[in-house]
Parts: C-alpha cells; sequence; structure tokens
C-alpha cells in the first residue's frame, strides 16, 4: 500500500512538473521592434510586373499618400484599384493608379495614385502599422487572373 501512495506521489510530481515546464506561453501578436518587414505579391508574375518606385516596407507615411512606379498588364480601362489597410487589415482608404502612358501595351507604364486618409486609432495590436494594397484591375472576376501586392508600412 505504501509503495502504491509512492508511486502516485511520484506521477502527479512529473505531471506537476511537466506543466510547468511545458505549458503553453500566450501568443505575442505586438510587433517586435526589430522585426524585418517585406513586400508580398500574389498572383502570376505579380512580383515582375510591378514596381512601387515612392514606398518601400516599413516606410513611415503621412496623409495624403502619394504613390508613384510602374506596372505592365495590371491596367483596364487605364487603371487598377489601391487600398491602404490598418493593422488589423481593416481598410481604411481607398484610391485608383492611373496609368501615364498608353496602358494597351506589354511593356512597363507608369503610373500615379494619391490617396488621403486619417490615420487610425491605435487601438489594435499592431499600433502604427498597416499596409499598401495595390491589385491588378481584373474585370473578368476569374481568379487565375487575380495579383496584387502588399507593402507593409507605419502610419505617421
Amino acid at each position: 500500500m505504501k509503495k502504491l501512495i509512492l508511486i502516485i506521489i511520484a506521477i502527479i510530481l512529473v505531471i506537476v512538473a511537466g506543466y510547468i515546464l511545458f505549458k503553453a506561453k500566450p501568443i505575442d501578436k505586438s510587433p517586435k521592434q526589430n522585426e524585418i518587414l517585406t513586400t508580398h505579391y500574389s498572383g502570376e508574375n505579380a512580383s515582375t510586373s510591378i514596381i512601387v518606385d515612392s514606398i518601400t516596407p516599413g516606410d513611415v507615411i503621412s496623409s495624403p499618400l502619394n504613390i508613384t512606379g510602374k506596372a505592365k498588364g495590371w491596367y483596364f480601362e487605364g487603371s487598377f484599384p489601391v487600398s491602404l489597410v490598418d493593422g488589423d487589415g481593416l481598410i481604411i482608404a481607398n484610391g485608383i493608379a492611373q496609368a501615364k502612358g498608353d496602358w494597351m501595351t506589354s511593356e512597363f507604364i507608369p503610373f500615379e495614385a494619391k490617396i488621403v486618409f486619417t490615420k487610425p486609432a491605435n487601438s489594435n495590436a499592431f499600433g502604427d502599422r498597416g499596409s499598401l494594397i495595390l491589385k491588378k484591375d481584373n474585370p473578368s472576376g476569374m481568379t487565375t487572373y487575380d495579383a496584387s501586392i502588399e507593402i507593409p508600412i507605419k502610419f505617421k
């Protein structure tokens, strides 16, 4: 009987020690000070069909935001949509990138866009972070022709 009690106590101690050593730590969603910010592309050829000159990952932006670059195959009727989202992914402003040349070509064509926005309240876990999203205009609605670029930014 004494041996059984010692075995039960040993098992309980092992379980308690295991819980203390391996218990799940809460996920920290706050941005890290030295976190590497990168541009994300989605869709076929997205990384080779658009170049944004005026914004780089981690840039601190303010309103109005002027966006310039060049793209090929992203335009429909000479434009494509641009959005600005907060750290939670909520759209805070939309705009249109306009071609600055003949958009009906297979070459890179310069574009310009301007977005006026109000800085979002820092009520989310990501603080002053957000993203600039440029989407290939796809009037067909077919997902195989979708493409986008997402550039992480910080609000001033």
